[in-house]
């Protein structure tokens, strides 16, 4: 994660098109892995929201359901 940029729960759910209260529904089920702490406020790092996006992908249909 080293130069690796940090996202907040806000821009990830932007990036994944869901709200809040999703991201924290999938780091509860390890679907995604748990935020980084900086200070109180909760940070993801860029390649591992890559890296979740592309696993998605890989399991979405055709008609994008």
């Amino acid at each position: 994660m080293n130069g690796d940029p940090l996202l907040s729960l806000k821009q990830v759910a932007g990036e994944l098109n869901v709200c809040v209260k999703t991201i924290y529904r999938l780091v509860d089920s390890g679907k995604l892995p748990r935020p980084v702490k900086v200070g109180r406020c909760s940070r993801f790092s860029r390649s591992v929201i890559d890296r979740f996006k592309r696993q998605i992908g890989a399991f979405a249909s055709p008609s994008g359901l």
